[in-house]
């Protein structure tokens, strides 16, 4: 009987091992908790960082595109301009591609349409149809004037008629439009004629300004490829003075 209960003690457990036991477990759950701690840890300062780096990912999107519409509003030439309008807008959808993910409340850029064919004629047509109202306005005031010329002249003349030698009065006759004539003679040779002084003189010049010698280097390449449209104004306006000025001044011409 004693020799029974001496088997039955050497093959159970104690509670002291049971003890024991579950001190292991509870270390092991909390070996577990701290390793969990740190992944989600780790996992956080990750998402920040992503969250960073798409953060400043959109900032500079955003930045880029502002920089190419300023250069395209600075742009003189039509294929560069749309090329950097055409960035701006590539970088603007990357950037509210962003926005979405960051959860950033954003309104989203509206696309910059090209004006359609139609659109594009009926711009051309405007443009021509007020050039021609332009060019008929300006003949039925050159018709008008000489219409009043001629009339006011025969108006004098009659009216000579019964005046004394004394009193009346000059009217203008084929000598004055001939003298006209002549100031525009001169005028308009006054162009070629300065134009040939520059081949002379300094025929760089003459050659950047000819019409019709076009290089990379002439006034009309310039013009419309690397000035600014404030610079065009600025020599368009300088232009019209110079001919107004010029043309105020051949009234002066005496045959």
């Amino acid at each position: 009987m004693q020799s029974v209960n001496n088997n039955h003690d050497q093959g159970g457990e104690t509670p002291t091992n049971f003890d024991q036991v579950a001190d292991a477990i509870q270390e092991r759950k909390r070996q577990l908790e701290l390793e969990e701690q740190e992944l989600e840890r780790k996992r956080f300062e990750a998402q920040q960082a992503e969250r960073e780096r798409k953060l400043d990912a959109y900032n500079a999107l955003r930045d880029d595109a502002n920089g190419f519409r300023a250069t395209a509003a600075k742009e003189t030439d039509e294929a560069s301009k749309k090329t950097y309008v055409q960035w701006a807008l590539d970088a603007d959808r990357q950037a509210v591609q962003l926005a979405r993910e960051l959860g950033l409340a954003i309104e989203e850029p509206e696309p910059e349409l090209e004006p359609t064919t139609l659109e594009k004629v009926t711009s051309l047509l405007r443009h021509r149809v007020g050039a021609l109202v332009q060019m008929i306005l300006l003949g039925a005031a050159i018709m008008w004037a000489s219409t009043n010329f001629e009339s006011i002249g025969q108006h004098i003349q009659e009216l000579n008629k019964s005046l004394p030698v004394e009193q009346q009065m000059n009217a203008y006759d084929l000598t004055s439009n001939q003298k006209f004539f002549f100031e525009k003679y001169v005028e308009f040779w006054d162009l070629p004629v300065g134009l040939f002084k520059l081949l002379i003189l300094v025929p760089f010049v003459g050659l950047y300004l000819l019409p019709f010698i076009r290089s990379r280097k002439d006034f009309f390449t310039e013009f419309f490829e690397d000035l600014t449209p404030y610079q065009r104004c600025v020599i368009t306006l300088a232009f019209v003075a110079l001919f107004i000025l010029h043309s105020a001044l051949s009234h002066g011409v005496k045959p």
